[in-house]
């Protein structure tokens, strides 16, 4: 199998997810990034430049328009040309309404093996590498109201980690800012376990250079993809434990969606 360069989210589950009743969109979908939606993914950064998110880099921050136009068209080539090599898989999480499409947030997942190494070590060296993959969650803070309320987060997780256990994913990081508290509630509330930081320094390949991310400033966070791929239907189905943060499980072990052949 492939990853998909679009995946339709089913807005039952969107609702069912839902912390408080709200208004459906016409659709929410994952959808990968195109030119197109250049000026709409620079407009998300700006709106969102102070929070403490692992992909927010100082020129958004700025009023260096021209810089960040080539920012952005760069990540986009840099995601599309990923994308085309099974390298990583990065999505806009778009809702639409009479016909028109906004952002609301980006979600992505990146092959450990494909990009991240650990300092001084070969990538097929890294630990859990070969079914782990890091993910990317960030959605629209600037919004009057919580897109996460709505239940799009979770459903846009549950679909793109749907994606990853079928082509063979199992294992899943997350790298958090110390004080991004709303991801940390999130990420906990989907099982993931936040363990004591074994490392303080990796090396990220991107858009053509390493660079060196310090991670005292960052958990580093592990998943199991189909048992928060459980969670969520667990709670799709018992609106009871809908709430961020909550450290219930469900104990649900009913979701055995992928096939048993590996793309």
């Amino acid at each position: 199998m492939a990853f998909k360069k679009q995946i339709d989210l089913d807005l039952t589950q969107v609702q069912a997810l839902a912390v408080q009743p709200c208004a459906l969109p016409e659709a929410l979908y994952l959808r990968c990034f195109e030119n197109k939606d250049e000026q709409a993914l620079l407009n998300f950064y700006r709106q969102n430049a102070d929070i403490p998110f692992f992909g927010i880099t100082p020129e958004f921050k700025g009023n260096d328009v021209a810089l960040q136009h080539e920012r952005m068209a760069k990540f986009i080539d840099y995601y599309k040309v990923a994308f085309e090599k099974q390298a990583a898989f990065h999505y806009g999480l778009f809702e639409k309404t009479q016909g028109v499409e906004k952002l609301v947030g980006r979600l992505g997942l990146t092959p450990r093996y494909k990009i991240i190494t650990l300092k001084a070590q070969q990538a097929s060296e890294s630990v859990r590498e070969l079914e782990t993959v890091d993910i990317v969650v960030f959605i629209d803070q600037s919004a009057p109201f919580s897109y996460g309320k709505k239940g799009y987060t979770k459903a846009a997780v549950y679909g793109l980690l749907n994606d990853a256990y079928q082509n063979g994913h199992e294992k899943v990081d997350a790298v958090i800012h110390k004080q991004n508290t709303r991801s940390i509630r999130f990420f906990k509330g989907l099982g993931f376990d936040f363990p004591p930081q074994k490392r303080t320094i990796i090396n990220v390949q991107g858009r053509g250079r390493y660079y060196d991310v310090n991670l005292q400033n960052f958990h580093t966070a592990h998943g199991s993809v189909p048992e928060i791929l459980s969670r969520l239907d667990g709670l799709r189905k018992n609106p009871m434990n809908k709430v961020a943060g909550d450290k219930k499980r469900t104990g649900a072990k009913t979701f055995l969606p992928r096939n048993n052949q590996r793309g």
